[in-house]
């Protein structure tokens, strides 16, 4: 029997993550054309898109050298912002998704969760089901079969 998210697809996760990868590659693209058209390209392709990945991590004081055109140093601040903004976010929904699921489950009542499946495990989920009025049960353990379900 399954966890009941097989097949499960994350529609917003992967809209976020094409989202991400169109304004990375924008980026890059107006990069490269702003160097190509107003100045200051190394002449080299590769290096010219690594010093523009690298204003993503606060190394783009070269876009503010003489004669680079405007287009540079406003990539120079939206970097390092997108990267900010990217990692709160990341982490905040971590935080708040485990914040949000701790606060459902601490709402939970009347069951038991035994997690693994042992002797003593055993012992421990009679005695509950012996009770005059026993809670709901919960095992959590890996490789059970459907007769051992019950």
């Amino acid at each position: 029997m399954g966890t009941g998210r097989e097949g499960f697809v994350d529609f917003d996760a992967i809209k976020r993550f094409l989202l991400t990868s169109l304004f990375f590659m924008l980026f890059i693209a107006i990069g490269v054309i702003a160097l190509a058209v107003f100045g200051g390209s190394t002449n080299s392709l590769p290096h010219d898109v690594y010093r523009l990945v690298a204003m993503f991590a606060l190394n783009g004081e070269w876009a503010f050298d003489d004669g680079v055109s405007i287009v540079l140093p406003v990539l120079a601040f939206v970097a390092p912002l997108a990267a900010i903004v990217g990692i709160v976010e990341l982490l905040g929904r971590s935080f708040f998704g485990r914040l949000k699921r701790d606060f459902q489950l601490s709402r939970l009542r009347g069951h038991v969760v035994v997690f693994g499946l042992s002797e003593e495990s055993l012992l421990l989920m009679q005695g509950i089901l012996k009770a005059d009025n026993p809670p709901s049960l919960l095992v959590v353990a890996s490789g059970l079969n459907e007769a051992e379900r019950g």
